[in-house]
């Protein structure tokens, strides 16, 4: 069974031609891309907004184009030397964008008019929230080279303990039945139509984690060190606070999502109890006390995950 999917969509490989000839374009039009913000900057607002958003769109629909591709074909096989190749390579390049994205960052914020500019283009009206969150984020920008140099340090910092975690989720083995096979296999049985099925192979998944679980544990450690590093550095109140901003999500939302939880956890018991006795499972004693002693705990611990993110 073929278990690939096929990326001819996008390009037909890396000896593709086009996959050459579009990372050599990207490589070049990031390396001018600030320039060409830095010109933009001294036409009149309207103009200049315009200039910019053209130029990162075509930045964007080229890199996306580029990434999405290196991503799925290291989805399918984290271990490939080519794609690690071209994903560093595609890394490095991106990482370059950040001048140029900071350079745009402040030019929207030194826009004091920003709303009345806005609405004198067809094109800037399409991207008032992204302009007016830009404005309202710059607050937190460090400067230049301070941001250029958090881009290029990351691909060896939390975006690389980022890809060892994926790596390492990716080639995991499972025991299973006296086989060994991979993560994701022992994840599809889970929709097995035999029950037995589905409990071993949850079983075996569970304690296939035992092999990795120091090396993910070190590696989320260092992404979230350097989370709570950076908003320091850029004046958030926390982590979470940092969090909240980038997903443009109000604190007062994430309480009522807490509070909705805690609130409907009695219908959700009563609908896991009606769901065993439709199965049969109504008579299972180890499955009902599972059950209970989950009634008992998930309020617990969702209080606890509130109390450590505020």
């Amino acid at each position: 069974m073929n278990q690939e999917w096929s990326l001819d969509v996008l390009y037909h490989g890396y000896e593709d031609p086009k996959f050459d000839e579009d990372m050599k374009k990207f490589e070049i039009e990031v390396a001018g891309m600030k320039e060409k913000i830095e010109a933009a900057k001294k036409l009149d607002p309207v103009k200049g907004l315009e200039t910019c958003l053209i130029v990162k769109e075509e930045m964007a629909v080229l890199g996306s184009r580029l990434g999405e591709f290196i991503s799925l074909k290291a989805s399918v096989n984290t271990s490939d030397s080519k794609t690690n190749d071209m994903g560093a390579r595609y890394d490095r390049i991106a990482a370059n964008q950040t001048a140029a994205n900071v350079a745009f960052c402040k030019y929207v914020a030194s826009i004091e008019n920003l709303d009345q500019v806005i609405a004198q283009s067809s094109l800037l009206t399409e991207y008032n929230y992204y302009l007016t969150e830009i404005k309202k984020d710059a607050a937190h920008m460090l400067s230049d080279d301070m941001e250029d140099l958090i881009a290029h340090m990351d691909i060896t910092g939390g975006g690389a303990w980022g890809k060892l975690f994926d790596y390492l989720t990716s080639t995991l083995k499972v025991d299973y039945e006296g086989e060994v096979i991979t993560l994701p296999a022992v994840r599809n049985l889970a929709t097995s139509e035999d029950k037995e099925i589905r409990k071993k192979a949850y079983e075996a998944e569970l304690a296939s984690y035992d092999k990795i679980a120091d090396s993910i544990a070190f590696a989320l450690n260092n992404i979230k060190g350097q989370v709570s590093m950076l908003s320091e550095k850029k004046g958030y109140e926390s982590p979470l606070a940092m969090t909240l901003e980038q997903c443009h999500m109000k604190k007062e939302t994430l309480d009522a999502m807490f509070t909705a939880m805690r609130e409907y956890l009695p219908k959700f018991w009563e609908y896991l109890k009606a769901k065993a006795k439709y199965l049969g499972y109504e008579a299972d004693c180890r499955g009902m006390r599972c059950l209970h002693l989950l009634e008992r705990w998930i309020p617990i611990i969702l209080q606890k995950l509130q109390e450590i993110l505020l």
